[in-house]
């Protein structure tokens, strides 16, 4: 496992790099959710109301947050722990 900075990580959303391999969400209202996301491209939503279909829409908060951190994984793969309720796992791929 090697830390990843989260700007490193922003400048790869943004170029498009990334698709989701893997997310967990956990709300006292809906509980419990895991993967709705993968297979989808990677982009950073402005808003709750910015977030669009087809894409694993991740807040810009989510990468400057002070509880959170990201990591490359030994297979490659690269984690976002946003926090205790809250992660994504990314695969990079060639942008088109």
């Amino acid at each position: 496992m090697k830390t990843l900075k989260r700007n490193i990580l922003r400048k790869m959303i943004e170029r498009g790099e990334l698709v989701a391999v893997d997310s967990y969400h956990f709300e006292d209202v809906l509980g419990e959710s895991r993967g709705s996301a993968t297979g989808k491209p990677v982009r950073i939503a402005t808003s709750g109301t910015d977030c669009k279909n087809g894409f694993c829409n991740i807040f810009a908060s989510s990468l400057t947050s002070r509880c959170g951190s990201a990591w490359i994984n030994e297979d490659g793969t690269i984690t976002l722990y946003v926090h205790s309720n809250c992660s994504f796992d990314f695969k990079r791929i060639s942008p088109d």
